[in-house]
């Protein structure tokens, strides 16, 4: 690693996370996650707070968002999953906005989005899921 001025360079970019546990590439996709979810949902935090900030100070939550489609639920879906799941997911009624206090709140709304809750369809146990395969990846639709 070379510091030169105000700039920074590393030559080994896994040593780099390593020393400092700082992504930039996973930051720069998250930012851009970050933007997409504020521009498709209704978001409301105490006052001084912000997503991005819940999310920076998150690093499992940068890593979740990396994954994340921010476009393929709507607000309502969010709502309505985390009343079938029994989630203590907070709303404000009176602006439609999902209420995000703490970075577990945070966590909750992007593993909503992320579809990590789930029923079994045999036992009716609710579980959130750690990670997710796709049993039959959905075929091309011909033409």
């Amino acid at each position: 690693m070379l510091i030169a001025d105000q700039d920074i360079f590393a030559f080994s970019e896994v040593k780099f996370v390593r020393l400092f546990g700082y992504d930039a590439k996973k930051f720069a996709v998250a930012e851009e996650k970050i933007k997409e979810i504020e521009a498709h949902f209704k978001l409301k935090f105490p006052d001084g707070m912000t997503f991005d900030a819940l999310v920076r100070d998150t690093p499992s939550l940068v890593t979740k968002l990396q994954k994340v489609d921010p476009t393929s639920v709507t607000q309502d879906q969010i709502i309505t999953h985390a009343e079938e799941m029994d989630l203590e997911l907070m709303t404000d009624d009176a602006v439609g906005a999902i209420i995000i206090m703490d970075a577990k709140d945070a966590a909750k709304f992007v593993n909503l989005l992320n579809d990590d809750y789930v029923t079994s369809d045999m036992t009716g146990i609710k579980y959130e899921l750690k990670a997710k395969k796709e049993l039959h990846a959905s075929a091309p639709v011909e033409q």
